[in-house]
């Protein structure tokens, strides 16, 4: 008999535990657009943007701060012809692949936003993490697809809106620092146009890339989050 209290008391104690527990775990799923940046593609250009997906999970420790880990696919590309430059005109470079990354991932939120009771229902926060990317890409300098491995540094900025019970939006802008000089397929050689459209040849005069910098990637997004809410039952 005193065991099956024991049990008994014990599993009210994990369902009252979790319950606490719930209350500060996010599922949540989005999808955005991005930009990469390289020796290829050095500026901004709404014409070379990729799409993408993600997905998360995250823990409130606190109403300041969350952690999460997030997956995230997205396709990218880079070409000198869509540029306006003459010189990356000439050099005619292009590149384009995925990217799968992993991260875990800290955020810090600026306003009170509870979970449960109604203060702030919006907060803008920052976030930081460290994380992993796998890609494969094709430049026109091999042909062949090139598999790339690199830790990535993700941060940036966002906004959280919680805007009907446990449903919530955020928006956010993030950069990837990479370690990495291969998503365009860096070899610092050198290349130029042709007669032939579309064709290139190795040209003394018109640097392919600067094996000083690295490349970077850039995610912007919107994503749906579910906050696991226990149900409260009035006495």
């Amino acid at each position: 008999m005193i065991l099956k209290y024991k049990l008994l008391f014990l599993i009210i104690y994990l369902i009252h535990s979790f319950s606490g527990f719930s209350q500060k775990i996010e599922f949540g799923l989005g999808g955005g657009v991005s930009h990469f940046k390289g020796d290829i593609s050095p500026n901004f250009n709404p014409l070379q943007l990729g799409v993408g997906a993600n997905g998360l999970f995250r823990y409130n420790m606190s109403r300041a701060v969350s952690l999460r880990g997030q997956i995230l696919f997205t396709s990218y590309n880079a070409k000198d012809e869509k540029t306006t430059n003459d010189f990356y005109n000439y050099r005619n470079a292009a590149a384009a692949g995925n990217i799968l990354e992993v991260a875990a991932i800290g955020e810090y939120n600026f306003l009170d936003k509870a979970t449960m009771v109604k203060k702030q229902d919006w907060t803008p926060y920052l976030f930081a993490g460290v994380g992993y990317s796998w890609a494969n890409n094709k430049s026109f300098i091999n042909g062949p697809v090139t598999k790339i491995k690199t830790p990535v540094i993700p941060y940036g900025v966002g906004v959280k809106f919680r805007f009907k019970g446990p449903l919530s939006i955020c928006a956010e802008f993030g950069t990837r620092y990479t370690i990495s000089d291969d998503f365009d397929l860096n070899y610092g050689l050198y290349y130029g146009k042709t007669n032939t459209p579309g064709s290139t040849v190795l040209d003394s005069k018109y640097q392919y890339g600067d094996l000083t910098r690295t490349d970077h990637y850039y995610f912007t997004n919107v994503t749906l989050t579910y906050t696991i809410f226990n149900l409260i039952c009035p006495e």
